[in-house]
């Protein structure tokens, strides 16, 4: 029983760091969607702040990635 847990956690090991080499494609963009809230409706100047700060790292096609997502 205790080989067969050394042997998965071996394998866990490795499955790790082999995944360390395939990377996902990073959604960079710099084109503004045709579907963006403030081409379709006329928004202030604040709400367009707080929709940039709380909205767009997830809702635009221009991720701002965090440091640890090369990890």
């Amino acid at each position: 029983m205790k080989l067969f847990f050394k042997c998965v956690l071996v394998f866990l090991l490795v499955a790790f760091l082999v995944m360390q080499f395939f990377r996902p494609q990073e959604n960079l963009s710099s084109i503004v969607a045709i579907n963006d809230i403030t081409s379709k409706y006329a928004i202030t100047a604040g709400v367009c702040a707080v929709l940039k700060i709380s909205c767009n790292n997830f809702h635009v096609n221009n991720s701002k990635y965090p440091w640890y997502k090369n990890i």
